[in-house]
């Protein structure tokens, strides 16, 4: 009986060390897992491109080769399409700005500009313009609460801004003045980039410096040059307007402001809007007329376009 103890207590103790090392091996595995987990890098996911540089590299695939000019405000890159005078006697350069949403190489009037004018003693140089906001009013405090944070700046607003309507926090809705004269001079301060990048390219060349911007973006342009924030030495606008009738109604005053040679085309006949413009001027430098087309892009009346701003240039920029 002795001898069977003694070999049970054996056998029971050689168990015992076999599930410890057993335990111990378990531990161990886990314990080098979780090393392993450690030291494998985590993969970082890759800035997503903005939509606008994707945009513009989409078109970039569609340019011949030479011509694309990319260019930066900042950490942000831009396309530009630059087109060299091809008739040996440039006269300047061209700096062509497209109506918002609308690629520098739209078929129309943008496109048919830039390769006429190349051809003819002028650089040009069409660029991207960046995404604007021309959105309405928007609440700014939907659930209509308002804490003491909230109550101070209210009245810190009241005291900075006089005479003006003052938001109506409880509703939610901000003064509509306020809204879009804070919403325009940040859409202005991002064309101001770009130009001011675009304008550096082309004075480079040599020459005298003209823009010609269409739509709601000539609207933008005309308010900086009215303001001396930008002085390019000429200005050709196509259908200029903005899709807020508070800033609409403003152009013919900035317009008026003008005093470079200036060129105001519209395609409507009988354009009230035009009118208005043409009664504010008391200046000699301003010329307005009037070409026939379905739509600010000219299309079908792209020739007769450049043949009114060909002849305006020469006779305002041919010596």
């Amino acid at each position: 009986m002795k001898y069977k103890a003694t070999g049970l207590s054996n056998w029971l103790h050689i168990l015992v060390l076999i599930v410890l090392f057993a335990i111990q091996a378990v531990s161990l595995s886990a314990s080098e897992a979780e090393e392993t987990e450690e030291q494998v890098p985590t993969q970082q996911e890759e800035p997503v491109e903005p939509f606008e540089l994707r945009n513009d590299r989409v078109i970039a695939l569609q340019i011949t080769e030479g011509e694309i000019k990319w260019m930066k405000t900042g950490k942000s890159e831009f396309l530009g399409i630059l087109k060299s005078d091809s008739s040996g006697r440039a006269l300047g350069g061209v700096l062509i700005l497209a109506s918002p949403n609308s690629a520098p190489n739209s078929p129309g009037a943008i496109n048919y500009l830039s390769n006429e004018l190349s051809e003819n003693g002028w650089h040009t140089l069409s660029i991207s313009v960046p995404e604007f906001n021309f959105s309405g009013p928007a609440p700014k405090h939907p659930d209509a609460k308002l804490d003491k944070a909230e109550k101070q700046s209210e009245s810190d607003e009241n005291k900075q801004v006089e005479g003006a309507k003052v938001d109506d926090k409880r509703s939610g809705m901000p003064d509509s003045k306020i809204w879009y004269k804070e919403q325009q001079t940040k859409n202005m301060e991002k064309l101001l980039q770009r130009v001011l990048v675009s304008e550096a390219e082309l004075q480079a060349l040599g020459g005298q410096y003209i823009i010609i911007a269409q739509g709601a973006t000539a609207e933008l342009l005309l308010e900086l040059i009215s303001s001396n924030v930008i002085n390019p030495q000429g200005l050709i606008t196509l259908d200029i307007q903005h899709p807020v009738d508070q800033r609409m109604s403003s152009i013919p005053a900035h317009l008026a402001k003008v005093t470079i040679p200036t060129l105001d085309v519209f395609n409507v006949p009988s354009s009230e809007l035009a009118k208005k413009r043409k009664l504010k001027q008391k200046g000699n430098n301003y010329r307005q007329t009037y070409v026939p087309a379905n739509g600010i892009h000219y299309k079908g009346s792209e020739h007769l376009l450049y043949k009114k701003i060909k002849g305006w240039l020469t006779i305002n920029f041919s010596k």
